[in-house]
């Protein structure tokens, strides 16, 4: 498959997506993607400001325009770091506003199969939360854990600095690495692809690429 990608913002490196093409113009595009940077208002989701958290509502405007625009409710989106906590707001999802784990390379496992691990970068901290949405409506297919598919996290907290009682299983805390959501086509990676290089790690890129590959498939016309 070659995707025609269109990014909103200024830069681009997309050397994650195998046999892609740069366009100008959303309208031509399979794949509109969306990149990281600072913090979204939290007003998307329903919640007050945190005292940690900085929101770049000019930036919000910016990529609220491709991402809830009826011209584009047929691609494919892709959100990267800020960009997947923008599509889980619009896909009616909240985020944990404050945590503090996540401020390097760490593993992830998919599909809770602790045999089945990639590596990410991961810098940030806050979180996808989708966990207040019909779980018949989103995917959770990559989750942050140890070696031994354990969470690494303890703490999480809200708008209202309090802390969030997150989803627990036998792995413990369930910490959002990769979510798909289906009412919007949206699909999220919490970590940074276009800053991973093919040489040092092809197992999460070659993830990241099936992944893609795969619901393009299901859910283009």
């Amino acid at each position: 498959m070659r995707y025609k990608v269109y990014n909103v913002g200024s830069g681009w490196d997309g050397g994650w997506i195998l046999n892609h093409e740069i366009v100008s113009n959303p309208i031509d595009a399979d794949v509109i993607t969306f990149p990281g940077g600072s913090d979204i208002h939290p007003s998307l989701y329903g919640e007050k400001v945190g005292s940690r958290t900085y929101a770049h509502q000019a930036l919000d405007e910016i990529q609220l325009e491709y991402a809830i625009n009826p011209a584009y409710k047929d691609k494919i989106k892709v959100g990267l770091c800020r960009g997947a906590q923008l599509l889980t707001a619009i896909s009616g999802g909240k985020l944990v506003q404050h945590f503090t784990s996540h401020n390097g390379s760490h593993r992830i496992m998919i599909n809770n199969d602790p045999e089945n691990q990639v590596l990410v970068n991961s810098l940030h901290h806050q979180m996808m939360y989708p966990f207040n949405l019909d779980p018949n409506t989103f995917d959770l297919i990559g989750r942050a854990c140890d070696h031994k598919g354990l969470a690494i996290s303890t703490s999480f907290y809200n708008g209202e600095d309090a802390i969030i009682d997150m989803p627990k299983d036998k792995y413990g805390y369930i910490e959002p690495e990769i979510v798909f959501y289906k009412n919007t086509k949206s699909l999220c990676f919490q970590f940074h692809p276009e800053m991973m290089s093919w040489e040092r790690n092809p197992a999460t890129l070659t993830l990241c690429n099936e992944l893609l590959n795969h619901y393009y498939a299901k859910n283009s016309k």
